[in-house]
């Protein structure tokens, strides 16, 4: 007998059961209650606005910054020192030494007489001259100028006396003309009054006027602050005829001898009328009496 084999088990056969139906499940939809959202208001569409950056400055690259000081840099020199005044004929020679410019440019220097007005300025160099009155005694202070202003003060000089020019004996020998003011004169009298008339001298100095065969001093005058002069003076009455001058002496503004010259003639006084007295007068009344009685005897006469 033959062993039976084992039956195949069956292959399960596709199901055929129908799914089971469940009914489907029906989620009913949740629905939110309804909220109450208030109108939204869209805001205008602005364009973003970019963040603007700040310029970055860059320091520049350098070394260590140097600390400031409190103390402001001086803006002006300092003031000059040792001034010294010398007299000398109708002027004073100034000098000084140069001040400290503390970094400031100096650009000159101005002498200041006291009492004044007299007053001389430099470029840089460190002296002048200043036109004096003779027999006034001055002192004199200095200042130096920049750019940044005026220096302080100097200290005073030593006290100094101007001297008279020099009267020579005979007249200056110069070809420049001493003028009146009636324009030039060739011819004058005893007793007339000239306006002598010149220029050039040093401001505010003294000028002597001098008659000269005789050398005779007529007057002193101290000139203006363009070192001209004008000033009246007499021509002596006894000042006998014949050929004279004038001279006019003084200082230029450097301090070297200044003079002027007027050459001319000097005529006698005209004669004088003779005076009328009382023995006259009776001659005149005698003469005229004559007259008459001469006449009438005429008229009486057969």
């Amino acid at each position: 007998m033959t062993p039976s084999s084992p039956s195949p088990s069956p292959s399960p056969s596709p199901s055929t059961t129908s799914p089971s139906t469940t009914p489907p499940t029906t989620t009913p939809p949740t629905t939110a209650p309804p909220t109450t959202t208030a109108p939204t208001t869209t805001p205008p569409t602005t364009p973003p606005t970019t963040p603007t950056t700040a310029p970055t400055t860059t320091p520049p690259t350098s070394a260590t910054p140097t600390p400031t000081s409190s103390t402001p840099a001086p803006t002006r020199p300092n003031a000059p020192t040792t001034v010294t005044a010398t007299a000398g004929a109708s002027s004073l020679l100034v000098s000084w030494q140069p001040a400290a410019d503390n970094g400031v440019a100096i650009t000159g220097y101005r002498a200041v007489a006291i009492p004044g007005p007299a007053s001389c300025t430099t470029t840089g160099a460190t002296s002048c001259v200043l036109g004096g009155t003779v027999g006034v005694s001055y002192r004199v202070v200095v200042v130096a100028t920049s750019a940044g202003g005026t220096s302080p003060t100097s200290a005073y000089s030593n006290t100094a006396v101007p001297t008279a020019p020099a009267v020579a004996t005979t007249p200056p020998a110069t070809n420049v003309p001493l003028d009146t003011d009636q324009g030039q004169i060739t011819t004058t009298t005893p007793g007339q009054s000239l306006t002598l008339v010149g220029t050039g001298y040093a401001p505010y100095s003294t000028v002597t006027l001098t008659l000269y065969s005789d050398p005779i001093v007529l007057a002193k005058v101290v000139t203006d602050k363009n070192g001209a002069f004008s000033k009246s003076v007499t021509v002596p009455a006894d000042l006998a005829s014949g050929k004279h001058s004038f001279a006019a002496t003084g200082v230029d503004p450097s301090g070297k001898p200044r003079a002027m010259r007027m050459d001319l003639t000097v005529h006698p006084r005209p004669a004088k009328l003779p005076v009328t007295g009382a023995p006259v007068i009776w001659l005149i009344v005698v003469g005229v009496g004559l007259t008459a009685i001469g006449a009438g005897l005429r008229a009486v006469r057969p």
